[in-house]
């Protein structure tokens, strides 16, 4: 948000930037009693962090909107909304529910925003490509769960892998977010859905595939 400030068109534009980067500020200070202070501390080694990492340092302001307000913001909002229902301990879960209405904004003027940019073909290009890889990233299904199985039991050779894999329906589960963020992607009304499914990326990998991954 501090970098979407600074690449701001008007005076309107970086007042409605300053204001989302203090809803985000206002969330990580809310959210801190619950997390422990080694968690913040130390980044985790997880490739979406990385990929996010590298889409924040690139100087196209076409390429954050789409990808970051559009998409992630919009994942964003249905990853808090899951957290909500799915959270057993009261406050929490009527924190991350409060989240929601910001989290809207958000990826609501971010496809406002998008909308009324031209899209060069450089730009076009390096969201397609940015896309790709997290695409991905949710094709190859609940890999951080299989990790965190691993870790616990030990070695797992890929007979088991598949056969977790199967039970977590790693199908299932990537299937319905690959369509949220396709409808995500799609509702710019750009052409850039239809090429990411040229390449066949908003497929899950079965969990024979999956099994060579992670």
């Amino acid at each position: 948000m501090a970098k979407m400030v600074l690449m701001a068109d008007s005076n309107q534009e970086r007042m409605l930037y300053g204001l989302f980067a203090a809803d985000e500020t206002t969330h990580l200070a809310q959210l801190r009693p619950y997390v422990s202070s080694h968690t913040l501390l130390n980044e985790p080694d997880d490739p979406f962090l990385q990929l996010l990492s590298d889409i924040v340092e690139s100087s196209d302001k076409a390429v954050l909107l789409f990808v970051l307000q559009v998409v992630l913001e919009g994942w964003g909002l249905t990853h808090y909304r899951s957290l909500a229902r799915g959270c057993t301990h009261g406050s929490l879960r009527d924190l991350l529910q409060s989240f929601l209405q910001a989290e809207s904004r958000h990826h609501g003027a971010g496809v406002t925003l998008f909308n009324q940019t031209q899209l060069s073909t450089d730009s076009k290009k390096t969201i397609l490509e940015c896309l790709a890889m997290f695409l991905q990233m949710v094709r190859i299904g609940p890999q951080r769960v299989v990790s965190a199985i691993a870790a616990t039991k030990g070695h797992l050779s890929r007979p088991q892998r598949i056969q977790i894999l199967q039970q977590l329906d790693t199908v299932g589960h990537a299937h319905q977010r690959l369509q949220l963020l396709k409808s995500l992607m799609a509702s710019t009304g750009n052409t850039i859905v239809s090429q990411l499914e040229e390449n066949d990326l908003f497929t899950p990998l079965s969990a024979e595939e999956a099994a060579s991954y992670g």
